[in-house]
């Protein structure tokens, strides 16, 4: 968006267009470990009626070709996720900079940190980020820590305290779980140019 290259569809093009287009530069976040957010998750249950076709749909939508169609869309606000993206010339070539974009974006997912994958992680994101919204809205912070603390007791004990650490065990052991195992620092990592 501040290359105006999302305002010149017309599905999106409600957003105001860039002062700065053809002024930003890319560059890897201070500090080293940036976040690999969450993204879209598609799921079939067992008992669908169609599991087949789901799956041959779900398959097709995240193919080499389609993928990149989708993360190119300037409406999508889907990012890039595989290598073939990063390296397309089709998408290198959308905007002036968008190779240095893609570049960066590949690069620093080998320093990223993932989010939490693993039961209930998401009620403990929501409650954390409630404990910030009201230290943001005036709460004492010890108070809003204490109160996040409570919840995120009251979901462990719902979910086990066994199962809950060895599910954390698990997610110990993912690429990208702490600033110290990312994918660079596990030897793995892969530089774009």
């Amino acid at each position: 968006m501040s290359e105006n290259y999302s305002q010149r569809d017309k599905a999106i093009n409600f957003i105001p267009r860039s002062a700065i287009a053809g002024k930003v530069g890319y560059a890897l976040i201070p500090g080293g470990a940036s976040e690999m957010a969450s993204g879209y998750v598609k799921a079939l249950t067992t008992d669908s009626k169609n599991r087949d076709t789901a799956y041959l749909f779900m398959q097709w939508t995240t193919c080499p070709a389609v993928s990149l169609v989708r993360v190119m869309l300037p409406y999508t606000l889907r990012d890039p996720y595989r290598l073939s993206h990063y390296t397309s010339p089709i998408y290198r070539s959308l905007w002036p900079a968008a190779k240095e974009y893609l570049i960066n974006l590949s690069n620093s997912a080998n320093n990223a940190v993932v989010d939490m994958v693993m039961p209930g992680g998401q009620d403990y994101a929501l409650s954390i980020d409630r404990m910030c919204t009201s230290v943001w809205a005036g709460e004492d912070p010890k108070s809003a820590l204490q109160k996040a603390a409570a919840e995120w007791d009251t979901i462990t004990d719902k979910i086990g305290v066994a199962s809950q650490r060895a599910a954390y065990e698990q997610f110990l052991k993912l690429p990208g779980s702490y600033p110290d195992h990312t994918i660079a620092k596990l030897g793995m990592a892969v530089r774009l140019t």
